[in-house]
């Protein structure tokens, strides 16, 4: 069975931090029409913006302090969005309650555990997304149905290898590198880095394969300081 899922940082701060915000939700509103995926995972979709975004149903944490983290998809019945926060953070990332949101979403007969994060931005702050990655895998090793996990990493080139170790011993996969295709999705300052991923793992009777993995535009988008990602994977039950 065929899945086509999404991830985007939509750079949801305010002006004159991001720019061109309602123009930019309008047009990813468009490719959301264009591609229709079954399941996608937003960051920086900051209230009160994300009460008027075009994209329904969106699935919050019920939160006093905001996470930015959304999730689209069709829940499974009785399922809730949890939100589960980061207890370590520094600088402008303690303004927001960024973390680990999650939910079981239902594609046909499947039930899959879709996580959805952000992590720590800077690129000196690799021992703080070093500890987020380990609450991560602490809750991925929990989980016995199979799993998607998409979101903006933040790993730097060269500074955040044992973070994607702790992910890869958790049974995480990273997609891009899967299909060979790990391009940048973020160009900061100059540089390019591969921040924005998806991750699967297999489910005691289900299988998760990769058809294809899409970086969806270069340094000059139409929808963030980011590059939205997409993947079609295969479910084999």
């Amino acid at each position: 069975m065929e899945v086509r899922v999404l991830t985007a940082n939509l750079w949801g701060l305010p002006w004159p931090v991001s720019r061109d915000r309602v123009a930019r939700k309008l047009r990813f509103a468009d490719l959301l029409a264009r591609l229709r995926p079954d399941i996608v995972g937003l960051q920086e979709v900051w209230w009160p913006w994300r009460m008027r975004f075009p994209v329904a149903p969106l699935h919050l944490p019920r939160s006093w302090r905001d996470a930015g983290l959304a999730l689209s998809g069709n829940l499974a019945p009785g399922s809730r969005v949890h939100l589960e926060p980061f207890r370590h953070h520094r600088g402008a990332d303690r303004l927001k309650r960024k973390g680990i949101l999650h939910s079981i979403i239902r594609v046909g007969e499947v039930e899959l555990r879709v996580f959805v994060t952000h992590f720590q931005a800077g690129r000196r702050h690799a021992a703080i997304r070093l500890r987020q990655a380990h609450a991560l895998s602490t809750l991925v090793e929990r989980v016995k149905e199979p799993l998607l996990c998409m979101g903006d990493f933040n790993f730097y080139d060269g500074h955040d290898g044992r973070s994607s170790e702790l992910l890869a011993e958790a049974g995480l996969r990273d997609a891009a590198l899967m299909t060979g295709n790990a391009s940048p999705t973020f160009w900061p300052r100059g540089e390019s880095e591969r921040f924005d991923r998806i991750y699967v793992r297999d489910g005691a009777s289900t299988s998760i394969g990769l058809r294809s993995v899409t970086v969806l535009s270069g340094k000059d988008n139409p929808w963030s300081d980011h590059a939205p990602v997409s993947a079609v994977l295969d479910l084999k039950t």
